[in-house]
């Protein structure tokens, strides 16, 4: 895969006190766009340390993995398309998804953009492409709370220990009372 052209994000990291990162969480991904804040960072003269980075991801907790991902169809529809705008080149795709992931974006109904749930015709454009499993675990912390907590401990160990999420679906206020609940007891 070919590097992404990342010119604002090195700019960010030599000015930027604190940012949130949306590229994703692969470990490729993530070491990726941290190692070209830390080239902006001492481009600048400034210790890489003391900016304040957090990772924005999609979360959901539910009994099963499949219901969390299918109330946040539309959010990784959405994921889906911003990653392909404008160009592909450095967005770290697998060459085996740019197909796939080029449909999505010329397939994508803006009119329907984070409809919530899982009938909007975003979400089952994802479904129909293939691409579910490939966005939930690039851009998603989402499952079961065993599942979520073993994620945030996976991300925790390639060096993502600060996230921010909105929730995109109906009901926000379920998944906050599941996610402190469930979740976040169980992690650092």
């Amino acid at each position: 895969m070919s590097r992404p052209r990342r010119s604002l994000v090195i700019k960010r990291g030599a000015i930027a006190d604190g940012m949130v990162v949306g590229t994703g969480f692969l470990p490729d991904v993530a070491q990726d766009s941290l190692e070209q804040i830390r080239l902006g960072a001492e481009a600048a003269g400034r210790d890489f340390r003391s900016i304040d980075i957090w990772r924005w991801t999609m979360c959901n907790v539910a009994e099963h993995r499949d219901r969390a991902l299918g109330e946040m169809g539309a959010a990784l529809a959405a994921t889906g398309n911003h990653l392909t705008r404008f160009t592909t080149e450095g967005k770290h795709i697998p060459p085996q998804l740019m197909e796939p992931m080029t449909r999505l974006r010329a397939a994508y109904q803006v009119e329907s953009h984070f409809v919530p749930g899982g009938e909007s015709p975003n979400s089952r454009l994802v479904d129909q492409l293939g691409l579910r499993d490939y966005l939930a675990e690039r851009f998603a912390i989402a499952g079961t709370p065993d599942e979520c907590v073993e994620k945030i401990q996976r991300l925790a160990a390639i060096g993502v220990n600060q996230i921010w999420t909105s929730p995109s679906f109906a009901d926000k206020m379920a998944f906050m009372r599941a996610w402190s609940e469930q979740v976040l007891p169980h992690v650092g």
